[in-house]
């Protein structure tokens, strides 16, 4: 079992649109984001200037999840297996809510939209953002994940709508015989994966 943390953010430049394969088991994991601890301006004033804002997170059940969560970190959970706990995010499937302060209740995507400079930044405002470029979230692993595969921006963008992405993964936590598999074997190219993939033998190639 791991504690980790986590920054995504979109790649530079990647060779391949599919850039990682990331399978892993047994490890209870953080991914975090660096939010600029920022008030906001114009309606919302100087309210919020001067201290930063507390995030509801968003809880996903995962078929690998677990109950660590609750029993690690100390969150309180309702019945089931508990994978995910997403920390501060803006992505369409899970987006934090605004627990504290003037906009408690409020949407953290409706909070930067007529504030990007003031919550994001003029650098990443200059990238082409227009909402949170990262996201953070503890992981509870208690099983092998599901495969993950990360396009890098133009295939993503083309295909699903949305930018790539890259991970950064720090361990808070692990138990005894907790494994990390990154990547594949060198040589292999998409034929064999595809082919493994198919005949249930990705183990044998990572």
């Amino acid at each position: 079992r791991f504690f980790f943390l986590m920054i995504r953010r979109p790649p530079r430049s990647t060779l391949f649109p599919y850039t990682t394969l990331f399978r892993s088991g047994n490890y209870l994991s953080l991914t975090i984001i660096l939010l600029k601890c920022m008030g906001l301006s114009s309606y919302y004033s100087t309210i919020m200037i001067r201290e930063p804002f507390l995030l509801k997170p968003v809880l996903m059940e995962k078929i690998w999840g677990g109950r660590r969560l609750e029993t690690v970190i100390g969150k309180k959970l309702p019945p089931g297996k508990f994978g995910e706990s997403w920390e501060a995010s803006t992505h369409p499937n899970g987006i934090s809510t605004i627990a504290s302060g003037f906009l408690k209740y409020t949407k953290l995507d409706k909070a930067i939209a007529p504030n990007l400079k003031e919550m994001l930044g003029r650098k990443i405002i200059e990238k082409g953002y227009k909402t949170l470029p990262v996201l953070i979230k503890f992981i509870d692993a208690s099983d092998k994940l599901s495969v993950q595969v990360h396009p890098d921006d133009a295939y993503a963008e083309q295909h699903e709508n949305g930018r790539g992405k890259t991970e950064m993964w720090y361990i808070l936590h692990s138990e005894p015989g907790a494994q990390l598999i990154y990547g594949l074997q060198e040589g292999t190219n998409r034929s064999i994966l595809k082919s493994a993939i198919s005949s249930g033998t990705i183990g044998a190639i990572e």
